[in-house]
């Protein structure tokens, strides 16, 4: 009997335990790496839906600080400036101003490309990417000088910024709904009164 106990004891691992074992381990380390990559898309998903936030949030801020300080405001589109000249409120893709340096800025839309471009001084430059509207809806009015001696109407009273983008998420990294995802932000904004 001890002689039996002996040789059972000494026994090892045997073949068929050997592979459960071997597939277990790799079922559990194949979960965790599917968690693990699952989680770091996630994570560069989240992280570039905030930069893109940030970014838009940021040109919002510019905008709406030149249109506050700046003077000589106007639409870009050649249509729209006539019936803001005539007193209407009027809706563009774009604005024009001087800044309180005395230089020539845009804001506008560059539907084709997608893109928020600023011009200074002829200059133009990208301000935000993955653009898929902006518009400005423009209230125009008279100046005191203007409702003096019978002027038309040559100042900004309000504007309201609207922008919807969408993150620029690389591929593989989203399903059908985050590709169609999209943020609207909006700002009104008042230019401060200088004669």
């Amino acid at each position: 009997m001890t002689l039996i106990s002996a040789r059972s004891r000494q026994r090892g691992l045997g073949l068929v335990e050997m592979l459960v074992a071997l597939s277990i381990t790799a079922a559990l380390l194949t979960a965790a790496a599917v968690a693990i990559d699952a989680s770091l898309k996630a994570y560069s998903v989240n992280q570039t839906q905030a930069d893109t936030l940030h970014r838009a949030r940021i040109a919002l801020h510019r905008i709406s600080t030149l249109i506050r300080t700046g003077s000589d405001h106007q639409p870009v589109s050649s249509d729209t400036k006539d019936a803001f000249a005539q007193g209407q409120t009027v809706t563009d893709s774009g604005i024009e101003l001087i800044d309180p340096q005395g230089n020539v800025l845009q804001f506008r839309f560059d539907s084709d490309h997608q893109r928020l471009l600023f011009v200074d001084n002829g200059q133009t430059y990208t301000l935000l990417k993955n653009v898929v509207r902006f518009q400005l809806r423009m209230t125009p009015s008279r100046s005191a000088i203007s409702i003096k001696t019978g002027g038309g109407f040559d100042r900004l009273s309000r504007a309201t910024l609207l922008l919807t983008l969408r993150p620029d998420i690389p591929v593989g990294h989203i399903d059908s709904n985050e590709s169609e995802q999209s943020w609207t932000l909006s700002t009104s904004v008042t230019p401060r009164i200088g004669e």
